[in-house]
């Protein structure tokens, strides 16, 4: 993140935070612990997990319906 100073003659001042470890964890770099583990294969074995693309999927057909232009 950025913070940036801004007066009159512009901006003055910077300050820059990273938080590597959060990026990383999003990126999937580091494993997931045993409860999320236990969560995915609940979803993937119930038929939850293909219900959800099959909507997703649906959904992102009828956007694209919407946007189209017939000339």
């Amino acid at each position: 993140m950025h913070v940036l100073t801004i007066t009159d003659a512009g901006v003055t001042g910077h300050k820059a935070v990273r938080d590597d470890l959060t990026m990383l964890t999003q990126l999937g770099v580091f494993p997931p612990g045993p409860g999320l583990l236990a969560s995915m294969a609940l979803f993937t074995l119930t038929g939850q997990r293909r219900r959800a693309i099959t909507e997703l999927e649906a959904t992102t057909e009828r956007a694209g319906d919407i946007g189209s232009v017939h000339l």
